[in-house]
């Protein structure tokens, strides 16, 4: 989980995968974030 962040965060390729992910996959992955923080 925090590994995706990292790359996420730290990634300045043009292409960025998360940006293709369907809106379900991207709420879920923020969901996931906000538990793995806080749990």
């Amino acid at each position: 989980g925090m590994s995706l962040l990292h790359l996420k965060e730290t990634s300045s390729t043009p292409q960025r995968p998360w940006k293709i992910l369907p809106r379900s996959t991207i709420q879920f992955l923020r969901w996931f974030q906000v538990r793995f923080r806080y749990s």
